[in-house]
Parts: structure tokens; sequence; C-alpha cells
């Protein structure tokens, strides 16, 4: 039996005990609904249960990717046809402006013509040349003309999307997925989270799965050890009741001393966790 067949065999409420991934989230998996995923999200979720199940998913994987893949090429498409949508509205654009243009131009030479006075006769001895007359445009045949600008096919050449290929270095670093970032506690759980590129500081109580940013380096101070935090596949669980202090640097986790308080101190930082 495959690795998906024996997590359809499962209860989904001891997979979310062990796991903490969502019923609702379980059940598209298993459903195969992987339009409700984004690339880093599913595949965090399918190394979450080959770790917590020791399973091989790489036949779910690889069969998330060929979705994930015919997605992208579809919107690239997509993209491409309102492209070139938007290129024949604007040649149109300009082929009503060379009419107006060329409307305005055959009005002034008949305004022209209208207001000139009659020529002087030509005296016997000189030539009589009989110019050419101008003949302009007529608008029936400029609306013709831009009817088949328009209704004519280009090339495949024209229709083809530029692909610029990236580099390894860019390819290794689309390919690799966002590491899980998150902290599971018990009952309420009280954390300061400072972000060490800006100072900023925030405060929140929580009582169930919280996830975390990846990819800001912050320090933290949670207000009992009775927690288990994750991070990828490194996982933090303190077991106790004192405060916890980590930091998060580099993609690393490590435990920070708490500094020697006094009485008065601990009793203000307790009242201010009651507040």
């Amino acid at each position: 039996m495959s690795g998906f067949e024996t997590l359809k065999t499962m209860d989904l409420g001891d997979m979310y005990r062990q796991t903490r991934i969502s019923v609702a989230e379980l059940k598209a998996l298993l459903a195969k609904r992987f339009e409700n995923f984004n690339r880093a999200k599913a595949l965090g979720f399918f190394k979450i249960l080959e770790r917590e199940y020791n399973l091989d998913l790489s036949d779910l994987v690889a069969e998330y990717e060929a979705f994930y893949g015919a997605k992208n090429e579809d919107e690239q498409i997509f993209v491409v046809a309102k492209e070139e949508k938007s290129r024949a509205g604007k040649y149109l654009i300009v082929v009503l402006a060379l009419i107006v243009v060329a409307l305005g131009w055959t009005f002034a030479q008949l305004g022209e013509n209208a207001q000139s006075p009659q020529s002087a006769p030509i005296a016997p001895t000189q030539p009589i040349v009989t110019p050419t007359p101008t003949v302009a445009p007529s608008p029936s045949s400029l609306v013709e003309a831009a009817r088949q600008t328009i209704a004519e096919p280009r090339s495949a050449e024209t229709l083809a999307p530029i692909v610029i290929e990236p580099t390894a270095e860019e390819q290794s670093v689309a390919s690799a997925p966002i590491a899980q970032f998150y902290v599971l506690p018990e009952g309420d759980l009280w954390i300061q989270i400072t972000y060490l590129d800006t100072g900023q500081r925030e405060q929140r109580t929580v009582s169930a799965r919280y996830d975390f940013d990846p990819t800001r380096d912050a320090d933290f101070l949670f207000g009992h050890g009775r927690f288990r935090l994750t991070y990828g596949s490194e996982v933090v669980e303190p077991q106790t009741n004192l405060r916890q202090r980590l930091r998060f640097s580099n993609g690393v986790l490590a435990r920070v001393p708490a500094p020697p308080r006094s009485r008065p101190q601990e009793a203000a930082e307790a009242q201010s966790e009651v507040n």
C-alpha cells in the first residue's frame, strides 16, 4: 500500500492532533484539491506528514508538482493573450487617427480650391502645362485598410512570449520550499515578539497553533514553557512553567539566557501580563 493510500485510512481527528494540520486542509489534501494550496504550503504539509507517519509521499508530491507546473503555464498563456488584445486595441486607435488626419487633409484641400481666384490667361508663347490632379484617399478605402490590418493574422514568432531563463542560483532559491515556523501551545500562551531589523515589538496571547514569519529575525519571549516550537525539522519543547527566551536569526533557533531579576521586577512583570 502506498503512503497516500495509508493516509486515507487514518482518522482525521487523530491526524489533526498529531500534525496540527486542520481537518479541512487534510480533507483537501486527501481529495487532491491542489488548487486550495500554494506551493510552499502544500510541500510543507507533505513533509510534516512524511515525518510524523514515516511515509513515502513522493508520488503525491510529483502529482502536485505536475499540477503546479500546468497552472503556471495556463497563467502565462492568459497573460500573453491579454497583451495581444491590448496591442490590437492600440493598432485600431492608430488607424482611426490616420483616418481622421486624412479626412482633415481632404477637407482642407477642398477649401483651398474653392477660395483660390481664377488664374490669369496664359500667354500663347508659354507652353500650357496641365497639372495632374491630386486624388485624396477616400474614407472607405482607409476604413477597409484598417480592417485588413486588424484582421491580418500574425506569425507565431510575434505571439511567442519572451522567456528569460533564470540563473542556477535563482532556480535553487525558487525551488526551495519555505520552512514551517509555528508554535503549538498547551493552554493559553503569552508571547512577546521583537523584530531585530526594526526593533518593533508586539505582544499576543494564543491558545492554538500560531505561525511566525520565517523571513524575519526576531527575539521571542514566552510566558511559560509548555509549548512546542517548530521550524522546519527543528523542534524546541521546553516543558516547564518558567519563561522561555529564544532568538531566531539566519534560520537558526537558539535559547537566550534570562537575566537575573529581583522580586519587585518579577511582581511588576507578572502584573503586566495579567493586564
